[in-house]
Formats: structure tokens, sequence, C-alpha cells
């Protein structure tokens, strides 16, 4: 069966399920050239922020599950689950401050 991946490298596990893009299910998109300049701006930047919210929470969740798998830990793996927790978060609130706009 043909995955978005075949062919491709990744990060994958065998617990990941497959995933088969079935495109008859996926909503048509509208052309932005045809909406008016703000309605097409604020549809670009809805659909940029949940293409990258969509990642991002992945990260946030396997941090988590890093955490709670490794217990306590110290030093330098500390420091980096610590730094990638704060970028999370910081491009959260980047995200945030996008959709208040």
């Amino acid at each position: 069966m043909a995955t978005p991946n075949d062919g491709q490298r990744g990060i994958a596990s065998r617990d990941e399920p497959e995933v088969v893009l079935n495109r008859s299910r996926i909503p048509s998109v509208p052309d932005l050239g045809a909406m008016d300049p703000e309605a097409a701006g604020e549809a670009a930047a809805s659909d940029l922020i949940h293409d990258i919210r969509s990642p991002l929470t992945a990260i946030a969740s396997t941090l988590f599950l890093l955490r709670r798998e490794m217990g306590e830990v110290e030093g330098k793996v500390q420091r980096y689950l610590d730094l990638l927790d704060r970028q999370v978060g910081r491009i959260e609130s980047l995200l945030q401050g996008f959709e208040g706009r």
C-alpha cells in the first residue's frame, strides 16, 4: 500500500499507524486570488498557523513522553529538554500573537 513517505527515510516507529491519503475526502481549497486581499491574507495566515502548530504539538507531546519515560534526568539531558520546552512555548506564543491580530 502506498504511503505519503514512500521512498523517503524518516523517524518513524513501528508503533505509528500507517498514513494513507484519501484525496476524495480532502476539502477543496478556495482560490485565494478570487478572494479580497484581506480575506486571502487571513486565510493564508490561518493555514500557516495550523501547518506550524500540528508538528509543534507532536514535538511537545514527544517531550512530555520522553520526560515521563526517562524519569529524573540531570546535566546536559535536562538542559536540552528544558531548552526544547522553552522553544516550543516561544513558538506557541508567537502563533497566539498572530491569531490575535
